[in-house]
């Protein structure tokens, strides 16, 4: 029976396992329309009563999916999520109180911060993915994030070396072992943690190929060596040229005569320091930099040999799916995305024939 609870107010009642709720109104209406939206929204999202926030969510989310995800996407997702949702003011909002204007409003701060638009895109879409799941398991009866567009990201050519510039660069090169590191970088379009992780025994000389098994990434402020890698077509095979097989015996010869004077156990790494473990990070990046600017060629990184790669097979007129194999690119669209635009006029051949059709 509703009941006037003050001069003022009404109040009614009703009960979701067995605990008690009461909504109050200045009309007997307005009371009971707070009391069927509470029921209608703990009938649709009954986990929604526990009155989670965004915070306590997404940590939990995080490590639910953690065993399902690379080692190096659960890095990056608890960087982003922990920096830019938990420990913000957003994070403390109720998962039921979220609406998109908020989330519209947040993205455009982040973005008046300085953070690039790409940046803010992955956090939405990051933020995404566990309200989704969260409307999955009942806490959210809809997804804010649906109606809030991504930030729009300016098209990142993919840049890559000519080969005067190639030449250019390993003119400048002083050190033998990391101009065979370019050299196969550029052959072969692996990534940086995918040459550091390489072993020899994922080097078959005499069939002439190379194969990706694991990976250097970041864990916990260290590097170490991960066959979790970023995607299940990252695992691969790649078929190398003759000079590139000459290289890696020039290489294995090398790392011989280190193992020797180093007094290591085996010989593991293809790219190994002095006491036999991977090149660093840092170093392979500061390195090649210095090159670069010693060669004059200003704006390249050392994921720029992996672009370099991917675009001469293009113009070469490298099957796409080809080239995604080799790049192991999770998806031909990553490629066909990432890769269109290389050898504009491409389409010259379709023109002529419509020419002769009319």
């Amino acid at each position: 029976m509703p009941k006037k609870a003050s001069r003022n107010l009404y109040e009614v009642t009703c009960r979701v396992n067995g605990k008690k709720y009461h909504f109050y109104g200045k009309t007997l209406h307005e009371a009971e329309s707070k009391r069927k939206t509470f029921k209608e929204r703990s009938e649709r999202a009954p986990l929604s009563l526990a009155g989670y926030t965004l915070c306590e969510w997404v940590t939990a989310w995080l490590e639910a999916v953690k065993a399902d995800i690379a080692p190096q996407t659960y890095t990056s997702y608890h960087y982003e999520l922990e920096k830019y949702i938990a420990n913000a003011q957003i994070g403390a909002v109720p998962l039921m109180d979220l609406t998109p204007i908020m989330f519209r409003n947040y993205w455009q701060t982040l973005l008046d911060r300085g953070l690039s638009p790409r940046t803010v895109s992955y956090i939405h879409t990051i933020t995404s993915a566990a309200l989704k799941q969260a409307v999955f398991d009942g806490a959210l009866i809809s997804n804010p994030l649906l109606a809030v567009k991504r930030p729009k990201q300016p098209r990142r050519e993919a840049k890559a070396l000519n080969p005067g510039q190639i030449h250019a660069l390993e003119a400048v090169v002083d050190n033998e072992m990391f101009l065979r590191l370019i050299h196969v970088a550029l052959a072969t379009g692996m990534r940086r943690g995918e040459l550091q992780g390489l072993t020899w025994k994922d080097v078959d000389l005499t069939a002439g190929t190379v194969s990706v098994n694991q990976s250097v990434i970041r864990k916990d402020g260290r590097e170490v060596i991960s066959t979790a890698l970023k995607t299940k077509s990252s695992r691969r095979t790649i078929s190398i040229d003759a000079r590139t097989v000459a290289v890696l015996y020039a290489q294995h010869a090398y790392c011989q005569r280190l193992m020797l004077q180093n007094q290591w156990n085996e010989l593991r790494y293809v790219f190994p320091r002095e006491d036999g473990s991977p090149l660093k990070q840092n170093y392979i990046s500061k390195r090649f930099s210095q090159y670069c600017h010693s060669a004059r060629l200003e704006g390249f990184t050392f994921h720029s040999l992996r672009h370099t790669h991917a675009t001469a097979l293009v113009k070469a007129g490298i099957h796409f799916k080809i080239i995604q194999a080799r790049l192991g690119h999770s998806s031909f669209l990553v490629t066909m995305d990432t890769y269109s635009h290389v050898s504009p006029g491409e389409d010259r051949p379709a023109a002529d024939v419509m020419a002769k059709f009319l």
